[in-house]
């Protein structure tokens, strides 16, 4: 299946990409606004799904609104009918599409253009009114209100709220992305290659004593669930030979905090498709809780010359049918 995306580098563009990478049998057709027209209309002639992500929120000129959100739109359904292609498309478009703004006229504009072309063809359209978008890979000042207020609260920035009394409407990135992958397949499928998978067992009253102790242990160490909650996430405490690296995987809703309390490391971190790689050096000599945001291929190696013990929080409990660990080298 060739599925074409359309502001493939953008905040949404991306998530969906790194998804769709993990299905079997896709083949991706990234697009983004500084490649040359002539490769989307290659684009278009082989494309099963297209994903119409592209569009601009923030414009130098307003008239940029309509040229791109607008625009774009119809060139795609004009070239699309002029080949004679009937490709599934999923369109983001805005809940501000109801609103009487250049943006959310722009949007409405975009939804008609293909809802004629769905007409004449019979093509099959979606289109996804989103409310505001946040999460992992977001650009404070420009796609989200939340990377913004994130980014000034933790630089001591300020922050102004025009209405106190204004509710903002918000859904999670990879809400967004399940229910885009739905549109491709009905097989909820995660392909993982996580290192770390626990294997302990909650307590409960019909366990018999000889379970009541559990631990998962390995030639490298071992990895024991403390504690496990559904509203305050999992404890964890990890334990690392000499020498040892675990992890080198990465998390798409998962927030953790490692914490050394005995023994000395390294752990290591890079932002997904990029290669500045951070480092920090931790010890139990010095207590520092070091956070690993979603996003991020992360790995810790015992650079010591005893056992390194590690406190892990993480934001939300192990689920083995939704693993969320994805294998990729810091």
């Amino acid at each position: 299946m060739n599925i074409l995306i359309t502001g493939a580098n953008g905040f949404i563009g991306k998530n969906l990409r790194v998804s769709l990478e993990r299905i079997p049998d896709c083949a991706l057709l990234p697009f983004d606004v500084t490649d040359p027209p002539e490769l989307l209309r290659e684009y278009l002639s082989q494309a099963d799904v297209i994903f119409h992500l592209a569009g601009v929120n923030r414009p130098r000129r307003v008239e940029e609104f309509e040229e791109v959100n607008t625009g774009l739109t119809e060139q795609i359904c004009h070239y699309l009918e002029t080949i004679g292609r009937k490709p599934l498309i999923v369109l983001a478009s805005s809940t501000q599409a109801d609103l009487d703004n250049p943006y959310g006229r722009s949007k409405k504009l975009a939804e008609e253009a293909l809802a004629d072309f769905a007409a004449k063809t019979g093509a099959p359209v979606r289109i996804f009114r989103l409310p505001g978008v946040f999460g992992k890979w977001s650009k404070p000042n420009y796609n989200t209100v939340v990377a913004t207020f994130c980014h000034n609260i933790a630089r001591d920035l300020p922050i102004a709220i025009s209405d106190p009394a204004n509710e903002v409407a918000l859904v999670y990135v990879d809400d967004v992305i399940e229910a885009f992958l739905k549109e491709v397949t009905s097989d909820e499928r995660q392909v993982t290659r996580g290192e770390e998978e626990p294997k302990g067992q909650p307590l409960n009253s019909d366990i018999q004593p000889a379970t009541f102790c559990f631990r998962n242990v390995d030639d490298r160490g071992s990895f024991t669930e403390f504690l496990k909650t559904t509203d305050r996430g999992q404890v964890s405490v990890n334990i690392s030979k000499p020498g040892i690296t675990k992890g080198n995987h990465w998390h798409q809703t998962k927030n953790e905090k490692f914490l050394v309390v005995n023994g000395k490391g390294e752990i290591k971190f890079r932002k997904i498709d990029t290669e500045e790689i951070v480092e920090y050096d931790v010890s139990g000599d010095m207590l520092e809780v070091v956070d690993i945001p979603p996003g991020y291929t992360h790995n810790i190696t015992n650079t010591g010359q005893t056992d390194m013990v590690t406190v892990m929080w993480v934001n939300e409990p192990f689920d083995p049918e939704k693993p969320d660990t994805f294998f990729e080298l810091v």
